[in-house]
């Protein structure tokens, strides 16, 4: 593998690459992460009121930080 000074351009070995498994697999694992997190976050938003009410928190109170 070269330098990449004074190649014109210097993304071609990654345009020449074959898309392989591993490739594949990695974007199912960036798919799945981003779509388990989003789903963590709706969770959460869903919980924490309920939550909140059960401990007897108001939501003024729990703004403020004062439990």
């Amino acid at each position: 593998m070269g330098s990449l000074i004074g190649m014109s351009n210097p993304f071609k070995i990654l345009d020449e690459a074959s898309l392989r498994w591993y490739h594949i697999k990695m974007m199912l694992i960036a798919a799945v992460g981003t779509f388990t997190d989003g789903y963590d976050l709706t969770i959460l938003c869903l919980v924490i009121l309920p939550l909140l009410a059960s401990f007897g928190i108001s939501s003024i109170k729990s703004s403020l930080g004062v439990f």
